[in-house]
């Protein structure tokens, strides 16, 4: 039903740093009709704003999306210790092989563009929040009243594992670059789904997955040439999908299990953590089990929808 024609559409703004996952996940969000992207922020993340911004220029016309506008975020120096687990440009050394294109970002900044597509919203908007989270609390810190026609944001960072007293938890890269935006992100007020890093790990693609990926169309063939280049030590045997993750939450809800947790940052030798305890105050709803049968099905309905400039 969810890839059916839909009678009410959800207005979402994207916040990326548009990698690998960050381009598989747009593209589930562009086959599901009840999803209406509204904008795509980009933000300083694997890579600086600006490549991050022509990623991001170079999906939509990929899968000929030219007409959202895309909002380039601050450039700044938070990503000069990225891991690079999707390559020098983000995009496994991709972008020479896009199709030429002719569009910019907007001339707006992000999350002054984020501001006013929520302002101008006439339903509440949902945020999937893809990367670190510099662009959403800048726009909340200085556009407060954006706050009232936000449905939820909806967070792929942090991790639900629990640690032993003095081992050091996982660092999530959307946290650990940026945790401040993060800490006002989740004190400020608005309903936040944290979808963990945990999911993408469990929501793996297997190397057979990714074989029928590459099989299915020209956007699976492409994806499994990224697939390829992406270096996430966490999976040895296969591709995490956590963007994907956050994507499929803001479709279909039920393919996760949730619970109210308490989230909070931590900080290791100045280093943030996002931390999802099993302990009071229970402030935010955070997943905390994925069907991953139902989370692959959807991804290769989505595929078999996903349409290229190249067919």
């Amino acid at each position: 039903m969810i890839f059916k024609q839909a009678k009410q559409t959800i207005p979402v703004i994207f916040d990326v740093d548009t990698g690998i996952d960050d381009s598989v996940a747009i593209s589930i969000a562009f086959a599901c009709p009840k999803i209406k992207v509204l904008l795509i922020s980009a933000s300083c993340g694997n890579v600086g704003a600006a490549q991050a911004s022509e990623n991001t220029l170079n999906i939509l016309h990929l899968f000929k999306h030219d007409e959202i506008p895309v909002a380039k975020g601050i450039e700044n120096d938070l990503n000069k210790n990225a891991v690079k687990a999707h390559g020098e440009d983000g995009i496994g050394g991709y972008s020479e092989k896009f199709p030429k294109h002719t569009n910019s970002a907007l001339k707006t900044i992000a999350h002054k563009a984020m501001a006013e597509a929520i302002l101008n919203s006439n339903k509440k908007v949902t945020i999937i929040a893809l990367g670190p989270l510099t662009n959403i609390a800048k726009m909340l810190v200085e556009f407060p009243e954006t706050k009232e026609n936000i449905d939820k944001i909806i967070i792929m960072a942090g991790s639900i594992e629990q640690y032993k007293k003095g081992e050091i938890p996982y660092f999530g890269f959307n946290v650990k670059i940026d945790p401040k935006s993060c800490e006002t992100v989740i004190n400020s007020g608005v309903k936040i789904v944290v979808s963990p890093c945990d999911m993408g790990h469990v929501a793996k693609l297997d190397w057979q997955d990714v074989y029928k990926t590459k099989k299915t169309n020209m956007a699976g063939n492409i994806f499994e040439k990224l697939f390829r280049e992406y270096k996430d030590h966490h999976v040895k045997d296969g591709i995490a999908m956590h963007d994907s993750c956050a994507v499929a939450y803001a479709i279909d809800p039920t393919i996760f299990r949730t619970e109210m947790l308490h989230v909070f940052i931590e900080y290791y030798d100045g280093v943030g953590v996002l931390r999802c305890k099993w302990e009071k105050p229970n402030n935010i709803e955070v997943c905390t089990s994925v069907d991953v049968k139902r989370l692959k099905q959807l991804y290769f309905k989505a595929l078999k929808r996903t349409k290229t400039i190249l067919d």
